[in-house]
């Protein structure tokens, strides 16, 4: 995760990459629940939706099976979007055509600290000794991703200001609709994890080796 100088206090830190981060509800950087904050203040990964923070690890199937790239979105700079694709983060972005292929699970991993300068990670508090982030030997518990997420989309081009300032506009993830209250939205369903699709495979081809 990677975390900059706070405004408020030069000696202090701030999570940085609050535009991208979503949790599994599609719920932003500080509007999820408490138990989320308590699992990423003890070092353990957390299942979201969608973050980049500084560094990250990508399957690269989605690239070269299903031709996803780094893009802007479809209608460009859009204001307040409804009824169209969010102008979100390029890897906002990436996460929904991820998604949209089967590849929606993502972790944050908050043991993992990233600065843009030495000073901002020299202020860094100290990460989990290394015994407890070994003692976490349980697998994930892969829980149902969101329909849907919160646009934060650029408002006009050559400006920092983003839908933040707009009314809350939430987005299906499979389909580049929008509207400005979350209950408002029929999205369709993400498709199977390809990583249960894929084991479902390998067990069905197995069983079949097994009967010859």
């Amino acid at each position: 995760m990677d975390y900059t100088t706070a405004d408020h206090d030069p000696g202090a830190v701030d999570f940085y990459d609050t535009w991208v981060f979503r949790d599994r509800d599609g719920n932003p950087w500080g509007s999820f629940a408490y138990s989320n904050w308590r699992q990423l203040q003890s070092g353990k990964p957390l299942q979201v939706g969608c973050c980049w923070n500084g560094a990250a690890a990508l399957s690269p199937i989605p690239f070269i099976a299903h031709d996803v790239r780094f893009r802007r979105s479809r209608d460009g700079v859009v204001g307040c979007p409804v009824d169209r694709e969010c102008s979100a983060s390029e890897c906002s972005l990436l996460c929904k055509d991820f998604a949209r292929n089967g590849f929606h699970r993502v972790l944050a991993v908050p043991s993992m600290r990233v600065a843009y300068d030495l000073g901002t990670y020299q202020l860094l508090p100290k990460p989990p000794p290394r015994e407890a982030l070994a003692a976490m030997d349980r697998p994930i518990e892969w829980q149902p991703l969101s329909r849907e997420t919160l646009c934060w989309g650029i408002v006009r081009p050559g400006s920092e200001r983003t839908a933040k300032d707009c009314p809350q506009v939430w987005e299906c993830l499979m389909d580049d609709r929008s509207a400005h209250r979350r209950s408002g939205l029929q999205c369709r369903d993400l498709p199977p994890a390809w990583h249960d699709v894929t084991k479902a495979a390998a067990e069905e081809s197995k069983g079949g080796d097994d009967k010859r």
